[in-house]
């Protein structure tokens, strides 16, 4: 992964999270950044999982070290819509 900017999606973080350390060195970029409703996907994960605190702490360090992109409603509705017509497949 190789650009100027790079927007980091729930699998790459939660797969990072999981020890696949390989993906950090891979990702080469002058600005990184994490949507706002990827993080809440990732807490999602987190309270479903047998390490709930180790896992909230994970996702506060990465999310400390990269900028975190807010969205507006347009693309909140956008995102719901097509959740849902994944989800429906």
């Amino acid at each position: 992964m190789i650009g100027n900017k790079v927007l980091l999606d729930t699998n790459i973080i939660a797969a990072w999270l999981n020890g696949e350390k390989n993906l950090a060195d891979k990702i080469e970029a002058n600005e990184i950044y994490i949507p706002i409703f990827v993080l809440g996907e990732l807490y999602y994960g987190a309270q479903y999982s047998k390490n709930i605190q180790a896992n909230v702490n994970n996702i506060k360090e990465i999310s400390n070290q990269y900028q975190t992109l807010n969205t507006d409603d347009d693309t909140a509705t956008a995102y719901g819509i097509i959740k849902a017509s994944l989800r429906k497949r």
